[in-house]
């Protein structure tokens, strides 16, 4: 028959001690697994990240996927287009070519009314000269 542990006796305490070793490394190794499993999720959760933004940058290259500057026949117009950011590019195509106000664009871009206003404004001018300097060639 099994005796209880009272705690007392040279036995009981030697046994109760490696109880306690055991539960604090259990203990251990599940903080330490966990602990691991959190950083290996935060690593795939940072992948996924990456991931969606390499590829929305790819999908949103505007240079490489509009079908409008495939039909544009004016290699000067092509060249002053293919020169501009894609950012003044999207402005520019919003504007004049989906009708869309500043207003609008300033919200899709998170910016303000005046710097869209601007950079629209900028780029028919640097435009024209690109396209003036293009045909005097």
């Amino acid at each position: 028959m099994r005796q209880r542990n009272d705690g007392t006796g040279e036995e009981n305490i030697l046994q109760n001690q490696f109880t306690a070793y055991l539960l604090v490394a259990v203990h251990r190794y599940k903080a330490a697994y966990a602990a691991e499993q959190f950083k290996r999720q935060m690593v795939e959760v940072y992948l996924d990240i990456c991931e969606f933004e390499m590829k929305s940058h790819v999908e949103f290259d505007l240079h490489k996927t509009l079908p409008i500057l495939d039909q544009i026949e004016n290699p000067n117009l092509l060249r002053a287009l293919l020169q501009v950011e894609e950012r003044e590019l999207g402005i520019l195509l919003a504007r004049a070519l989906d009708k869309h106000s500043f207003d609008e664009i300033a919200n899709e871009l998170n910016s303000s009314y005046k710097a869209v206003s601007n950079a629209y404004y900028r780029l028919r001018n640097r435009l024209k000269q690109l396209l003036e300097s293009g045909d005097d060639k």
